[in-house]
């Protein structure tokens, strides 16, 4: 005997359609919003190899839309014969697979520069094969979460089709949250997620949706906790334990062994401390004399036995800005010389540090504190362990009178942008209207002229006055007024108008990072631009 009738079962599912199809609209919204949040991420990691030039940006969107092409077209034909079930089922393994490619690789990008250095090797006095290398692993990086989530809209599509005469305004429905979600979560990655997980943490919000979609599909409520508890604390867990050392704004987590350190280990001195970073090893040694020396890798960064150039840049930018009660941001906080000479000036209320190393922090609190009047723990100071670029190019709620900056050489990834005339406009958009921008830039080797006029003209390029004064290293004054600054520009012999920007990084192609330091050619360095 039947309990109920065809009718009714007919009618039970045409119920259940309708319930359903906000559903899956909500789930084409969140699939939407995943993606452009994975898409935001990559392209930021992107920025770090091709320091963010068209390049970056090209190569980017070529992979991400190509993923969502080539999923689209293969899923539309795999979910063409499915029944229901087997399509939700689908969906749900998309989505995992998706979470763990982000956990295990998008998140771990530190494998880029090793494979890069591989690249290298194998295609060693052929440049155009190694960019066709690099091309090709970013492309594949990128490629891959896109063909994950790709694959949702035509199986989406399908689930939400409730008769063959809607097809084309369902169609259009799907369409039209899943943009709605890609839009949304483009605006939150930018403006929200990244900015207060940090870039690698960020990634926690896509996976955990991941996990809402998937417990959104499945149909046993026991499975549904089963799972959605399982996922979330395995997620908390290898995150917070990967995440122990690191702070809310990080880059790209590239260690050097400490058996690489033995080629040039002399020129450090006596080493009193030595850890790896996420941005090469930090060392301080003790060559003699009173001379405390602070290294990344074996360049080194400064010395307590000469600052000269690193005080006078802070003291000449505040005698030139005016007022009291100054507001003052120092971008790399090295030594500490510079931040040193801000705090000491009675007319500064405020210094905030930013510095991107951890470890370069920890070696000035405990090592440098003695010779720059333990700035860090000065009541006028706050430190920031953050990126300068992030800072620079995102934070225009807070104006300052004096930016001072004097970080790592120009061909560093991390601070390469900083030189150009993009990152220079950032700069002058926080300064206050009358205020005075400092920078400090180690010297370029030989060809010295023209590495320094390009620093002018870049800065020139924004500024209404520029003034520049080198010799062992370069300092720049810039303002919107006329400063009492005596410039050296006028001695150069060969004038030049060639300015640095992101697209056309000449000032790299002026600077001997080997003769500044006296590498050796075979010196190799994953945290220079190529």
């Amino acid at each position: 005997m039947k309990i109920f009738s065809q009718e009714m079962i007919n009618r039970y599912t045409y119920l259940m359609k309708i319930i359903m199809k906000p559903h899956y609209l909500l789930i084409a919204f969140l699939v939407g919003f995943i993606s452009l949040v994975y898409e935001i991420y990559s392209l930021k990691i992107i920025f770090f190899y091709f320091t963010e030039s068209t390049h970056a940006i090209s190569i980017t969107l070529a992979a991400f839309l190509g993923g969502l092409a080539f999923s689209s077209l293969l899923f539309s034909h795999v979910a063409q014969k499915k029944s229901t079930k087997q399509k939700k089922n689908l969906l749900i393994s998309l989505q995992i697979f998706s979470a763990i490619y982000a956990l295990l690789i998008l998140r771990n990008n530190t494998i880029i520069p090793y494979l890069l250095d591989i690249g290298k090797e194998l295609f060693i006095g052929s440049p155009i094969l190694f960019l066709i290398f690099k091309f090709t692993l970013i492309f594949i990086y990128l490629f891959i979460p896109a063909f994950l989530l790709g694959g949702a809209f035509p199986i989406l599509n399908g689930l939400y089709q409730k008769t063959f005469e809607n097809r084309y305004v369902d169609t259009g429905k799907v369409y039209f949250w899943d943009t709605i979600g890609a839009i949304s979560g483009s605006l939150a990655a930018g403006f929200v997620i990244i900015p207060f997980f940090g870039l690698q943490n960020s990634l926690i919000v896509p996976m955990l949706l991941s996990i809402v979609v998937t417990i959104m599909l499945l149909t046993k409520r026991s499975l549904k906790t089963i799972i959605s508890v399982a996922l979330v604390l395995t997620l908390v867990i290898v995150f917070f334990q990967k995440n122990k050392s690191h702070n809310t704004i990080d880059t790209y987590n590239t260690q050097l062994p400490q058996t690489e350190l033995i080629p040039y280990d002399s020129r450090f001195g006596d080493i009193v401390f030595q850890e790896n970073s996420n941005y090469g090893v930090v060392t301080v040694g003790d060559r003699g004399g009173n001379n405390r020396v602070l290294h990344i890798n074996y360049r080194d960064m400064c010395h307590t036995n000469y600052h000269k150039t690193e005080s006078e840049l802070a003291r000449i930018a505040l005698d030139n800005t005016l007022g009291n009660n100054l507001t003052t941001m120092n971008i790399g906080l090295g030594c500490g010389f510079t931040a040193e000479a801000l705090a000491a000036s009675d007319r500064v209320e405020s210094v905030s540090i930013i510095e991107i190393n951890k470890q370069v922090i920890e070696a000035n609190l405990e090592f440098f504190g003695s010779y720059n009047n333990n700035i860090i723990i000065n009541p006028k100071v706050d430190v920031f362990h953050e990126n300068g670029t992030e800072v620079i190019r995102s934070n225009y709620s807070k104006k300052y009178d004096t930016i001072v900056i004097d970080i790592e050489e120009p061909s560093v990834i991390q601070s390469s942008p900083i030189y150009t005339v993009e990152y220079t406009q950032h700069v002058k958009r926080q300064l206050e209207e009358d205020g005075v921008y400092a920078l400090w830039a180690i010297r370029g080797g030989n060809g010295n002229e023209r590495y320094n006029q390009i620093l002018y003209n870049t800065l020139k390029e924004v500024f209404d006055y520029v003034y520049i004064k080198y010799g062992k290293s370069v300092q720049l004054y810039a303002a919107n007024r006329p400063l009492d600054i005596e410039s050296d520009h006028q001695q150069w012999e060969d004038p030049s108008d060639e300015v640095n920007t992101l697209d056309n990084r000449v000032l790299e192609k002026s600077y001997n990072i080997y003769q500044v330091f006296d590498l050796p050619e075979s010196y190799n360095d994953k945290f220079i631009t190529d």
